[in-house]
């Protein structure tokens, strides 16, 4: 909740302060700063998800690179033992 206190505080700043505001205008502020939170929160699963997702990939690629070298190597024995 803090967080969403300093947010609106930051929203508040941008307001002059020769206005006092209307309780509708603090409801929309408010309502703007759960807004951000939940955008920055969004933002930061999408990215973990990202992150978890290339290494389970790179790891799949280790795999296939590795069987593929072996295969290679075992057609190179199989040839020089052949020619």
């Amino acid at each position: 909740m803090s967080l969403l206190l300093q947010v609106s505080d930051i929203l508040l700043k941008f307001v002059p302060k020769s206005k006092k505001l209307p309780f509708m205008t603090t409801t929309i502020i408010v309502l703007l700063s759960v807004a951000v939170v939940l955008l920055v929160l969004l933002l930061a699963v999408l990215v973990w998800r990202s992150i978890r997702k290339n290494d389970e990939l790179r790891q799949k690629n280790d795999v296939i690179v590795r069987e593929v070298r072996r295969n290679m190597e075992m057609l190179n024995y199989q040839k020089s033992r052949a020619g």
